[in-house]
């Protein structure tokens, strides 16, 4: 493990986790809680009350996850947030127009920064992504997104035709899902931080999904992500392997754009800012787009 990671996969690890004095010890080896963000553990780790104890003391979210290594199960503290009560109580009741305008502009700011992922190797469908992003129209009732979505993943990878698809077990499919679950265990951590409830959503609606709005306001951040893979690809990346992994997992500390800003912090401000809105602070939900240029947000465009 390095200390500079702030993810640990742990998913091939067979053996019993333990905390000792503000670090996780995983055998003969260990890392300070204070820089790691999430934990991801595989079906042959056990772990006791010291370590969640632990992970609560130093924020961190754990995932369990299933023999494809895919996440059925996140480890999380209660929040600590003095508004917690308040912001549950403003999500419940945000009206259907808010939820509605909300969701427009996060639609809007995840297709531009499609267009931007390719705009390095198709301009000409670039353009068209960001032609419907403009189309997005309050609460998106033409399903704009998925018409962007079908186009964009046609034309992800330069010389062919890509599928999409979260269950499959081809390797861009599973670096693309290494990569959303980073993102996913930040998002929630943040969400429960900021005193949000993780479970009412604004667009995303399951009955087993308990954390529909992390999967809510993920969606700006995908295409950071769908970055990261094409670069792996086009550096011959055969695998999702220990490189990979490494560097889907520092994800976080990527550029949201050009400018000093990263995704964890972009992340975290949009967390914050979507907590004001829920109360009233914000008329407007200020979504970034992350892609190839400086961070932009998404603001105040009529929908």
């Amino acid at each position: 493990m390095d200390s500079k990671w702030r993810i640990l996969d742990l998913t091939a690890y067979e053996g019993f986790l333990s905390y000792e004095r503000g670090r996780i010890k995983v055998g003969e080896r260990s890392a300070p809680l204070a820089e790691v963000d999430f934990i991801l553990v595989g079906q042959a780790c056990t772990w006791g009350y010291g370590l969640v104890a632990g992970l609560e003391r130093f924020d961190v979210a754990m995932a369990i996850c299933d023999w494809r290594n895919q996440p059925i199960s996140v480890l999380y503290h209660w929040s600590e947030n003095t508004r917690v009560f308040a912001r549950h109580e403003a999500q419940a009741q945000l009206s259907l127009p808010r939820r509605k305008n909300a969701w427009m502009r996060i639609i809007k700011a995840k297709i531009r920064g499609q267009a931007k992922v390719l705009s390095l190797h198709n301009p000409v469908v670039a353009a068209r992504l960001e032609d419907l992003a403009k189309k997005v129209r309050s609460g998106d009732p033409s399903n704009v997104e998925a018409q962007a979505a079908r186009l964009y993943w046609e034309h992800y990878l330069s010389d062919q035709r890509f599928y999409r698809d979260p269950n499959a077990d081809d390797l861009v499919n599973g670096l693309l899902n290494y990569g959303y679950t980073i993102l996913r265990g930040r998002v929630l951590t943040r969400i429960v931080a900021t005193g949000l409830s993780p479970t009412l959503s604004l667009f995303h609606r399951n009955r087993g999904n308990v954390f529909a709005l992390a999967d809510d306001l993920i969606e700006p951040f995908r295409p950071v992500v769908d970055r990261l893979v094409l670069g792996l690809l086009a550096e011959g990346s055969s695998e999702l392997g220990p490189t990979e992994k490494s560097r889907l997992a520092a994800v976080l500390e990527e550029k949201a754009g050009d400018g000093d800003v990263t995704v964890r912090t972009s992340l975290e401000r949009l967390c914050q800012n979507f907590a004001l809105y829920v109360e009233g602070e914000r008329e407007i939900l200020s979504v970034p787009v992350c892609g190839l240029e400086a961070e932009e947000s998404v603001e105040a465009e009529d929908g």
